[in-house]
């Protein structure tokens, strides 16, 4: 009797062992999957802040480009403004002459029409 129980034993051991050993072995397996896992979180996370700093590079260039055309274009801006009112300035110069030149040609003609009017 005393055998059989020693043999039960023996094989609850060894079933117990080998459950332990199939449970390891998981346990290894689950670990490697983990430590892949990780590696490849960790690369493709490498791989987005590439793209992020890649894109932010790109959108500081194109930033730049807008801030020189937005500077061309208020210099422009002032440019044009300052052409006007100069076109303004002798556009006013230029009507005041032709009407003093008016002025004068009514002077002109009154003085000629009081010469013919006594000839």
């Amino acid at each position: 009797e005393r055998e059989k129980i020693i043999q039960n034993l023996i094989g609850q051991l060894t079933l117990a062992n080998e459950n332990a050993s199939n449970l390891n072995e998981k346990a290894r397996k689950l670990k490697e999957q983990k430590i892949s896992s990780e590696k490849s979180f960790c690369k493709k996370l490498d791989q987005s802040n590439q793209t992020i700093q890649k894109l932010e590079k790109e959108n500081n260039e194109k930033l730049e480009k807008i801030c020189e055309w937005e500077n061309k274009f208020w210099k422009v801006s002032e440019e044009l403004k300052s052409s006007i009112q100069s076109k303004k300035k002798i556009e006013r110069n230029f009507s005041e002459r032709v009407r003093n030149l008016n002025r004068s040609n009514e002077i002109l003609e009154s003085k000629v029409k009081k010469k013919f009017f006594f000839l």
